[in-house]
């Protein structure tokens, strides 16, 4: 078994560990932030924990009404530009730890009076030194190169902190489903890897989301750009409708995600007009209406709430991937050129 197919059916033992072992230290956290005047929010990471962050970015804007941001790290680490943190929570994503310019955004952040948390898998690791607080991931060694089970640990605890920050008990209560709801995709590996030979030959392909879920969008062309060699663009809708929509055409590969929440109206419309402008389109769904406009159809549990479905919904997508990348002849362990930390500045 190749490892990247391993670590990607350790999800809901991770999500379980999580929830049981960083409960007390996020409640904590929350706490503390509850006594500070937490004007804005900020995000530093790279890669695959930056788009752990725009869903973090969705769940604290949306919960909290604190407004958000993705850092722009060469600001300070090639700009030099000093960015002023003072009344800002900025919180550093990394699942190794030893993200140079994450590293030293944090570190700067903390300088001008941030409130500062890591995010992070490693323990002892730089990033653990430089902020007031830690949040571990308890994901275990991860040793396939792209990132599955530390991104779902990575949104599992920005869940977990946006919903003990919110006082949102009912939700937080919730979560304690995710575990089985991530066996239950697991389920669909059989399926998955009976359909995606369709998709041997795409030469490219949109990904599609909205809200909480722009993320997933984000994540799965990510993963498709790393382990199948696919370029792949995410969207959101309602920049896709902006003006991308104009370069599909009939048999064009899109990607959709489509959850029951406030968002599945608007998804549902777009993969009806998808659908009526001839795209091949995949869906991942737990709406049952959507498979009347999918080429193919993967239908998801409805046990969980909107904003906790991206944790588990992606699952979908990793499989996905997984078995598209050993289709195309490719080790999905080792992607070219990529290891697995990147020191950037």
């Amino acid at each position: 078994m190749y490892h990247m197919l391993r670590e990607i059916k350790q999800a809901p033992e991770v999500i379980a560990r999580l929830l049981q072992r960083e409960v007390r230290k996020i409640e904590k956290i929350a706490q503390t932030l509850k006594t500070k005047d937490i004007s804005m929010v900020t995000f530093v990471a790279r890669g695959t924990s930056d788009n752990a962050c725009l869903y973090g970015k969705y769940l604290i804007e949306s919960l909290l009404g604190i407004p958000v941001h993705l850092a722009a790290p060469s600001i300070l680490t090639i700009y030099g530009t000093t960015v002023k943190q003072r009344g800002s929570l900025v919180i550093g994503v990394s699942q190794s730890g030893e993200g140079t310019d994450v590293n030293n955004y944090l570190e700067e952040s903390r300088k001008t009076g941030a409130y500062t948390l890591a995010i992070t898998n490693t323990r002892g690791s730089s990033i653990t030194h430089i902020a007031d607080d830690v949040i571990y991931l308890h994901a275990g060694h991860e040793l396939a190169v792209a990132a599955t089970k530390t991104y779902i640990a990575q949104c599992t605890a920005l869940l977990m902190l946006a919903t003990k920050w919110a006082d949102q008990t009912e939700t937080y209560e919730l979560m304690g489903n995710m575990p089985e709801s991530a066996e239950e995709i697991l389920k669909l590996e059989d399926e998955i890897t009976d359909k995606v030979n369709r998709y041997r030959y795409a030469q490219l392909a949109v990904i599609l989301g909205r809200g909480y879920h722009y993320a997933s969008a984000k994540e799965l062309a990510l993963k498709l750009m790393e382990c199948c060699y696919m370029p792949t663009q995410a969207f959101s809708i309602a920049d896709f409708m902006h003006g991308p929509i104009a370069m599909i055409h009939e048999g064009f590969p899109t990607f959709l995600f489509v959850t029951r929440g406030k968002m599945s109206n608007p998804m549902i419309d777009i993969a009806k007009d998808c659908y009526e402008k001839g795209t091949d389109s995949v869906i991942f769904s737990n709406t049952p209406e959507t498979k009347r406009y999918a080429s193919i159809h993967f239908m998801l549990p409805r046990s969980l709430p909107e904003l906790c479905t991206p944790i588990t919904h992606i699952i979908a997508g990793q499989l996905f991937t997984y078995s598209l990348a050993l289709t195309k002849g490719l080790n999905p362990d080792a992607p070219k050129f990529l290891k697995k930390v990147t020191q950037t500045l």
